[in-house]
């Protein structure tokens, strides 16, 4: 058993009931008991992997409605499907490209409230649930109605997706929202998107969803439409009444029959009408026109736009050609800037050219201030190039020139490059862009990117750095071994290419995958990279590693070194006149590292100068960050209240810019404070949110240990059966703890929580499952303490002793194969502590002796200490007295040397307890006085209690009466001052003896009854059985038993019920005295014959325990008490005259231990032991 301080030489009162005495308890090493939390670390500032700053702006791009402002026609469309919307939530419009389906779908759109309506157009290679997600998150937020920031939710990640689709259904269903979605049939077929639909199309149940597209999309089914869930419009061409209309509207009559000629040759077909109202602007006729379609006997689209392209003058043709190959919407100058820079033309007429295309209806209207070329136009425009590689190849690289800050023109470049087949040109920006930020907001995007390379693709020179853009992927979802993978290929190929500056980068990035993982290996792997940067002369980078050298030191708490590479950093960066982006890491890390060193002034200076640079520089992640550690300064100091508000400054800055990792932090934060409040709930709330982001990112390291913390909060609630449901979930994902901490953290969770009975066979069936897996692979560390708290929970809970050995024993074996000393001398220190509790002390001893000399062959002095400690204790319970002075000597030798003064001082007084049970009181004075000296220094008032209470018993057994008094008085008022019951119920009891042995038995009873009371109040069963049986005696000596009867039987019942059964051998020997003082001869008997039969039992155990290499005075303790009494009981039966009521006892007591049923011939030894009795009786008669 592994309690502080035990009760072992002897339980309080075990020599003989008019002593008390009490022994310090034995040293122990470990100690479960505690429900604990793994709350995160300030976390290292670590510069990005390749030392560039900048966000991927989400928000360039707003996919507003279209502008249409000359539409005409379909009124009757409209109406019908403006109707439908009623009855039906999901519409499809679907018809081939040009038909009007994105015009119609606008116009539908204008009908309704403006705010009301979302518009999303997907586009080729583009189509992504999360962009689209996001933006439907960024519109509800943009509602008068909306609460929370669910922008913000998308995009960190916090949720599963089906979680977060589910979150933004729920916010449609709140009000009427009118959602349209243009050219779905750029989602690929069974892809998210569609799965999104689907659940769009089930589950929404106010306002509706349009979307267009070419074809059936696949979300829906014959059946929706059947049960008009769905409702599809295949849209057909303008009849002859809107053709007439849409050319009036254009200012251009036309002829009934003419309009009838385009219906049934052109099929209505908006675009073709759009190129036809071009060439009659151009002076072209209805004949014209009309001869145009009869020669044209297909393509009749393709044949009017060749006449359209060939009456515009060349720089129209050639800034619509540019104009087309732009796959994202453009502005007027990125058209006229790319237009100029590819065909280097300085035309200052270029404005009139886009002028008159957007009149000619070739170049549409987007929205404000942006336009589009529509598809056909596009197709039929390119191909009218020679060369349109060479095109796309020129308007990426001017892209690329032009907007190197713009995200999405870098996209749009990398489209370009790819589509052009210029693989190098195209992996290369995709490598800038996951630079640039692409990662956290569009990781699908990124996924995407980079997995349309393969290697043979491209150039192992751009592949070196492609797969590691796919190591920083990897890194982002937090799968470190596929991102070591990653960084390990890309340094073997820059190894193979001889590209130093590559592989400087390789080891970086290795080094900073396993910055929280194993400090060794990203220390050589940082230290590498630094050489490599030294000989490339690359000076920001290796004030990158000093700065990274100086986080990992400070975690590492090697704070001297740490201070030094910070140092170097900065001066580096100071002499070459750096930015001061690049100095804030540096300036942030040493806030940290003097935060470790309680330097709270200079943490705070150097945090706050971090923050500065971070907010001037448009630095959103660091400056989160250095308000965050801020935090941590501020309850470093105690102030929890500004430490609340940093983490929520912090928490709101993550939100708006979705940084993710410092949402986690904060949320972390935020919830440590309100555990420390004792506010579980909040606490809780908190952690679910971090339980979010580690779910998505399905980060198992770190959902083990938020698991199990959510589970120590309600565990902390007694809502045990909900904190075993979140531990076992952690206890899935075990073996991906990184630390011991964290592993001994939650065992010592588990194995509180199996206290409580209802869940204890769950915890046990799950860590018997756990031991299975783990027992799969070779030995560890995890696996030791996997057994060791199986074994406590078989022998603390359970109570299946052999079984809980076995564990333990196969703890220690798996420690000392694994060469872990120290732990294997602390696992050897509780073993033997078990076998003491038990009083199997041969077994103890024997521990005990193992431990020593390990301990002694591996130099672990102090635990030595300690173990000589715990068996001189058994040799003091053995009454091996020698022995036990040897050890408690050895002890202190080796506790001086260690300079543990807790350990000399137990030492000293044990020794002192040992020498007066020795009857040496004079030595046990010196010793206890010594012990005393150092209590008093280092104010343990436990200590001091227990030290005068026996220097009071030492000075007793000298019979200095006066000091006796004196101690046991001082030890009283130090209980009492400081609450001390169970202490002052001890105490009492020796004053209590103390004046009955002087015949005193008044004041001995107050004394005792007073014991009594502090021993109830502590709900201390043991001291109450020593109390009571104290006061009985001074009520034997009274007179007044009877006062205390039913009391004291109601007690000793309940000491058999807890098996305490040395106590209960004292109730039944007190019971057989009174009972014979009453004459009751029969019924003295009885309480005499049980008290011997337990005490013979008590004998037999303690032997099959400790053999023959202990006394047999110890052996047979209990059993020569109950003689010694009965002897003692009938002699002062017959000095009051009541010789034949002896007699009659004691042949009762014979014929009860001649009973053959219960006493074997083996055992007529006992009745031997009581024929001096006989001779007694004889002496009388003669």
């Amino acid at each position: 058993m592994t309690n502080d301080r035990s009760e072992d030489i002897p339980k309080h009162i075990q020599q003989e009931l008019l002593k008390n005495s009490q022994v310090q308890g034995d040293l122990t090493i470990r100690d479960i008991t505690q429900i604990g939390t793994q709350f995160l670390i300030c976390p290292s500032s670590v510069t990005p992997m390749t030392g560039k700053f900048g966000l991927f702006n989400p928000t360039k791009i707003t996919l507003n409605i279209p502008c249409y402002a000359d539409f005409v026609g379909r009124e009757q469309v409209i109406e019908d499907l403006i109707a439908a919307t009623s009855t039906t939530r999901t519409i499809a419009i679907l018809g081939i490209p040009g038909i009007g389906k994105t015009a119609l779908m606008a116009q539908i759109a204008s009908r309704f409230e403006q705010s009301r309506v979302f518009w999303y157009e997907f586009r080729a290679e583009l189509a992504s649930l999360d962009d689209t997600l996001m933006r439907l998150a960024s519109f509800l937020d943009s509602q008068p109605e909306a609460e929370g920031n669910l922008s913000a939710t998308v995009q960190t990640h916090r949720l599963y997706r089906s979680s977060l689709i589910d979150l933004i259904i729920e916010k449609l269903n709140q009000a009427d929202y009118y959602i349209f979605f243009d050219s779905v049939h750029h989602i690929i077929k069974d892809s998210d998107l569609g799965s999104f639909f689907s659940i769009l199309k089930n589950n929404l149940q106010r306002g509706f969803f349009f979307v267009a597209g070419r074809y059936k999309p696949d979300f829906y089914t014959l059946i929706d439409e059947g049960k008009k869930i769905v409702k599809t419009v295949q849209l057909d061409g303008l009849d002859e009444h809107d053709i007439q209309n849409f050319f009036k509207k254009r200012g251009i009559p036309i002829e009934p029959e003419f309009a009838e000629l385009i219906a049934s040759r052109l099929d209505g077909l908006p675009i073709a009408i759009e190129l036809i109202v071009n060439l009659l602007r151009e002076s072209f006729s209805e004949k014209d026109i009309q001869a145009l379609i009869e020669q044209a006997e297909e393509q009749v689209i393709d044949h009017l736009f060749q006449t359209v392209y060939n009456q515009i003058n060349s720089d129209e043709r050639d800034l619509l050609t540019i104009a087309s190959f732009f796959i994202l919407p453009f502005s007027q100058d990125n058209l006229i800037g790319a237009y100029k820079a590819i065909l280097e033309k300085k035309n200052s007429h270029t404005k009139v050219s886009f002028t008159k295309l957007q009149q000619q209806f070739l170049i549409e209207p987007f929205k404000s201030n942006f336009y589009k070329v529509h598809e056909v136009i596009r197709r039929l425009a390119i191909n009218y190039v020679d060369e349109p590689n060479n095109y796309q190849i020129k308007l990426a690289d001017y892209l690329v020139i032009h907007a190197p800050d713009d995200g999405f023109k870098q996209l749009e470049a990398v489209l370009l490059y790819y589509d052009a087949e210029e693989f190098n040109r195209a992996a290369e920006l995709v490598v800038s862009l996951i630079d640039m930020g692409l990662l956290p907001y569009h990781p699908d995007w990124a996924e995407g990117l980079l997995g349309k390379f393969e290697e043979e693709m491209i150039s192992p020179e751009n592949w070196v750095w492609l797969i590691g853009s796919k190591g920083n992927l990897a890194f982002f979802w937090r799968q470190y071994e596929e991102a070591e993978d990653c960084y390990r290929r890309m340094l073997k190929i820059a190894e193979k290419l001889q590209d130093k500056v590559a592989a400087a980068i390789a080891l970086q990035r290795m080094g900073i995958v396993y910055h929280d993982r194993n400090y060794q290996i990203a220390e050589t792997n940082y230290l590498n990279s630094l050489a490599l940067k030294k000989e490339l002369n690359d000076l920001e980078g290796q004030a990158q590693i000093y700065s990274q050298l100086g986080m990992l030191y400070t975690t590492q708490h090697r704070l001297d070194e740490a201070y030094i590479e910070l140092d170097k950093g900065l001066k580096l960066l100071e002499t070459i006149d750096a930015p001061d982006w690049q100095k804030q890491p540096l300036y942030g890390n040493l806030g940290i590292l003097y935060a470790e060193q309680g330097e709270w002034e200079k943490a705070v200076r150097f945090t706050e100068i971090g923050c500065q640079i971070a907010e001037e520089m448009s630095m959103p992640d660091e400056r989160a960050m250095s308000i965050y550690n801020l935090g941590l300064h501020a309850a470093g100091q105690g102030n929890q209240e500004a430490a609340r508000d940093y983490y929520l400054k912090a928490l709101e800055i993550a939100k708006i810019y979705g940084l993710w990792h410092i949402e986690e932090l904060a949320q972390l934060a935020l919830g440590k404070y309100q555990y420390e409040l004792g506010e579980y709930d909040e606490a809780i709330a908190c952690f679910q949110k971090v339980l979010e982001i580690q779910e998505k990112f399905k980060d198992r390291a770190k959902l083990a240990v938020t698991y199990f913390d959510i589970g120590s909060f309600y565990s902390l609630k007694f809502d045990y059966t909900t904190a075993l449901y979140y531990y076992q979930k952690g206890s899935d994902l075990f073996e991906y703890l990184n630390t011991e901490e964290q592993v001994r953290n939650f065992l010592s969770n588990i194995y509180v929580l199996a206290k409580e009975v209802s869940v204890s066979q769950s915890i046990l069936h799950s860590l018997k499952l756990l031991k299975k897996r783990l027992l799969a692979n070779s030995p560890s560390y995890v696996l030791a303490k996997i057994y060791e708290t199986l074994g406590k929970i078989y022998f603390e809970i359970l109570h299946k002793d052999r079984a809980g050995l076995a564990c333990l024993r196969q703890e220690i074996n798996l420690l000392a194969q694994l060469e872990r000393k120290q732990e294997q001398v602390e696992a050897l220190v509780s073993f033997a502590l078990i076998y003491e509790e038990r009083e199997n002390y041969e077994q103890a001893l024997d521990t005990n002796t193992e431990g020593i000399n390990i301990a002694e062959a591996s130099n672990l002095y102090n635990l030595a200490g300690g173990l000589y400690y715990n068996r001189a204790n058994c040799f003091t319970n053995l009454e091996m007295w020698q022995q036990a002075e040897e050890d408690y000597r050895r002890c202190l030798a080796l506790a001086e040397q260690a300079n543990d003064t807790a350990l000399q001082e137990s030492a000293l007084h044990n020794l002192g307890e040992m020498y007066r049970r020795w009857n040496r009181p004079g030595d046990a004075i010196k010793s206890l006085e010594s012990s005393l000296e150092s209590s008093i220094e280092r104010d343990d008032i436990e200590s001091q209690i227990i030290t005068l209470n026996n220097l009071g018993l030492a000075y007793e057994q000298l019979s200095q009466a006066q000091k006796a008094l004196e101690c046991f008085n001082e030890a009283l008022s130090l209980s009492c001052q400081y609450y001390r019951k169970c202490d002052e119920s001890i105490v009492l009891i020796s004053l209590g003896n103390f004046y009955l042995v002087d015949e005193q038995p008044d004041k001995a009873k107050d004394y005792y009854e007073n014991a009594l009371v502090a021993a109830r109040l502590a709900e201390d069963t043991n001291l109450e059985e020593d109390s009571i049986l104290s006061l009985a005696y001074a009520h034997r000596q009274l007179g007044t038993f009877d006062k205390i009867a039913e009391d004291f039987k109601a007690v000793a019942e309940r000491t058999f019920e807890l098996k305490h059964y040395k106590n209960f051998v004292k109730f039944l020997t007190f019971g057989g005295k009174i009972n014979l003082e009453k004459g009751e001869a029969q019924g003295s008997a009885e309480m005499f014959e049980q008290a011997l039969w337990i005490a013979f039992f008590i004998v037999v155990e303690r032997f099959s325990q400790c053999g023959t290499r202990v006394k047999p005075s110890f052996l047979a303790y209990e059993l020569r008490q109950v003689i010694g009494q009965i002897c003692d009981n009938i002699k002062e039966t017959v000095e009051k005259g009541a010789v034949e009521l002896a007699k009659g006892m004691y042949n009762t007591l014979l014929s009860k231990l001649q009973n053959p049923e219960r006493w074997s011939e083996g055992e007529s030894w006992i009745i031997d032991s009581l024929k001096p009795i006989e001779d007694y009786f004889t002496k009388q008669v003669e």
